[in-house]
């Protein structure tokens, strides 16, 4: 019996796949939102609609979380988050709260959908919130017993770091003003409703004679 070999080479090119570490998150950027375009969005929705389909609890739920998800994607730009591990500066429990169990037990809710399992992520929910607070409200007593201006000022400034941007106002009959000039005329109406009309008159009076001589 006559055995026959077949030799061959293949010349085959892969293409070279780009290894990129350290791929920061995104995140939706509030501060940058088209709240107007969102408003007019959630406006426009159907609800009635949506929710015809929706026999529980989980199912309104759902609905309305994809709904508010799609708004907030189609007017909410993304940005880079480069604070990923702002927890931690949190103690080790707060963190094993924040990235351990209550991760885990959300996990677990969405998979299952169980009121037990709600219950549970809510009771870590608030165990998480106390925690945090907590451990806030002594950092923030430490910091001002230590009497350190220069800490304090760094964790005020910290604090107060954000958009410029003005959040939508509330206009004397109770509508909300997302136009930026509207909301710039209402500033100066306000403003201007607190201030005195100069008459041009000074009463000289009360100044000294260096301020006016």
């Amino acid at each position: 019996m006559n055995h026959r070999v077949v030799s061959f080479t293949l010349n085959v090119t892969f293409p070279s796949c780009a290894v990129t570490k350290n791929i920061l998150p995104v995140v939706h950027n509030f501060a940058k939102a088209d709240w107007a375009g969102l408003n007019n969005f959630l406006i426009e929705c159907n609800w009635n609609v949506l929710f015809a389909s929706c026999t529980t609890i989980a199912d309104f739920w759902d609905t309305f979380v994809d709904v508010i998800s799609l708004g907030i994607n189609m007017f909410v730009p993304i940005k880079v988050n480069t604070n990923r591990n702002r927890s931690r500066n949190f103690p080790k429990h707060i963190r094993k709260l924040l990235l351990v169990l209550k991760r885990a037990a959300w996990r677990k809710y969405k998979r299952f959908k169980t009121v037990s399992l709600l219950t549970k992520y809510k009771q870590i929910y608030i165990r998480c919130s106390h925690a945090i607070n907590d451990f806030i409200a002594t950092y923030e007593n430490n910091l001002i017993s230590h009497g350190n201006l220069s800490s304090f000022y760094r964790y005020v400034n910290d604090k107060l770091n954000g958009s410029n941007e003005i959040a939508p106002l509330k206009s004397p009959n109770g509508e909300f003003i997302f136009d930026d000039t509207k909301k710039a005329n209402l500033l100066n109406e306000y403003f201007g409703s607190v201030y005195t009309i100069d008459n041009d008159l000074v009463d000289f009076s009360s100044l000294s004679s260096e301020q006016y001589t």
